[in-house]
């Protein structure tokens, strides 16, 4: 998942525009168009400075159509280092994170969490109040808070050297949850166990673990989860109620290979698999970039690639959950074969990315969907959408109402726990409506 901490919003007193619209008021939420009947998840990520980027909140969110929000990023505190080996999410995260120990969880935007006074004058009540009035309104779904993120995944290699980090961030995670009795679990996006994320590449060799470091995460991913499913047992066993455990991991082996499958599946409620950016900005290399199928030349990308790996590994299907994406990747300097628009995949088919290279799903609908320079075309192999535009060489790979029909349909028939996406403000609810129709759940009206 992506991070953007604070953004460019950090102190929101002090800017312009910055803060949602949503009223909180419970007859302004948006009515649901499907029953959750189908006993599948339907998932999606809301992120904490949303809020700051545009009018959107969690009011906007369509609860109903939905049964979990996962609510990013909250992050455990790192321990001390450099400056220099720090990104800048890291240094927001340590003003935050001043006077607390190693392991001990915060919300890593309290502003957007709490509430603010924004330029104009007028009160946002903060994430946390208005998806209590979400839930309010909407029963049956659960909220529950993320912790990690892309950016804010440093802290985890520090904390799980110690028992004495493990615990604080148990205890103080638990404390979180007793605070604010919206969440209804923990939901751990640790990119990655073993490393080779943002904050320890392995191609950096001042900040790549060792292989002996690599095994002992993979030995203390387990132990953490296990500490953690025992303490939400207590927790629950005392306000009876489950609370869930899940752990989102990439979609490539190689990412989620220091993962223990075999003994800390049993911990998990779910595992959320990013089966996405399987082709990644900053990379020259051209394929889908959230396809369900592995095709040619790239025969390693593709979700149904993972989800079989993973079921090897001991995973229960019914804990495993897709992902979509409602932004897509845009690429130039990308060949075409033909005269239809199709792109030439394979390696260094790009020069660079688009200038607007990461378009929402809203995005792609208002303004590439209806620009008569780009084609569509549609993978049946893949099961995946992407626009070409032959003339700027523009490619764009992205999830449509299609690919999601198409991986909503794949969880009926491989008995998979659900689908999640991130995240739903990128959404027109297109998306949305897809995945409640193929995945079964029935519909309340017309959906346009």
């Amino acid at each position: 998942m992506k991070n953007l901490l604070l953004g460019l919003c950090a102190i929101p007193l002090l800017l312009s525009g910055c803060g949602g619209s949503g009223s909180g008021e419970p007859g302004s939420f948006v009515q649901p168009n499907y029953n959750q009947d189908s006993g599948k998840v339907v998932g999606t990520y809301y992120t904490s400075w949303t809020a700051y980027e545009g009018d959107y909140t969690p009011a906007d969110i369509p609860g109903g159509d939905l049964t979990h929000i996962f609510y990013a990023f909250l992050s455990p505190c790192g321990g001390p280092k450099p400056e220099s080996e720090m990104n800048a999410s890291d240094l927001r995260l340590k003003r935050v994170c001043e006077g607390k120990e190693v392991g001990e969880a915060v919300f890593a935007d309290p502003y957007t969490a709490f509430g603010f006074i924004k330029n104009n004058g007028s009160n946002y009540i903060g994430d946390i109040a208005e998806l209590a009035l979400l839930k309010q309104q909407f029963p049956h779904l659960k909220i529950i808070p993320s912790f990690g993120g892309w950016t804010l995944s440093g802290p985890f290699h520090d904390l799980i050297k110690t028992d004495a980090g493990i615990n604080k961030f148990v205890e103080s995670s638990i404390q979180i949850l007793e605070d604010n009795p919206v969440f209804d679990g923990i939901d751990i996006d640790w990119e990655f166990p073993g490393g080779d994320g943002e904050t320890t590449p392995d191609n950096d060799p001042n900040l790549a673990l060792t292989p002996a470091e690599k095994e002992f995460e993979k030995q203390q991913f387990t132990v953490l989860m296990q500490r953690f499913r025992a303490a939400l047992d207590e927790l629950g066993s005392k306000n009876n109620r489950h609370y869930e455990l899940s752990a989102a991991i990439n979609g490539f082996e190689h990412f989620s290979q220091y993962i223990d499958y075999e003994n800390v599946t049993q911990y998990l409620d779910f595992f959320l698999v990013m089966t996405y950016d399987f082709f990644v900005v900053g990379r020259n290399d051209i394929g889908h970039f959230a396809n369900l199928f592995a095709v040619e030349p790239f025969p390693q990308s593709g979700a149904d690639i993972m989800m079989n790996y993973l079921m090897s590994r001991g995973v229960p299907s019914e804990k495993l959950i897709i992902g979509v994406n409602n932004e897509g990747r845009g690429w130039e300097g990308v060949p075409q074969l033909g005269d239809t628009g199709q792109v030439d995949f394979g390696p260094n088919k790009a020069t660079g990315a688009m200038e607007h290279a990461f378009p929402t799903y809203r995005e792609i609908a208002e303004k590439y969907l209806t620009n008569p320079g780009f084609i569509y075309n549609y993978d049946e192999a893949a099961e995946a959408p992407y626009l070409y535009n032959p003339t700027t060489k523009q490619y764009i790979s992205y999830d449509d109402p299609r690919s999601v029909s198409a991986k909503s349909k794949y969880v009926v028939d491989n008995n998979l726990g659900g689908l999640f996406s991130w995240d739903i403000s990128s959404d027109n609810y297109g998306l949305l409506n897809a995945a409640n129709s193929s995945i079964g759940n029935s519909l309340i009206g017309s959906v346009e």
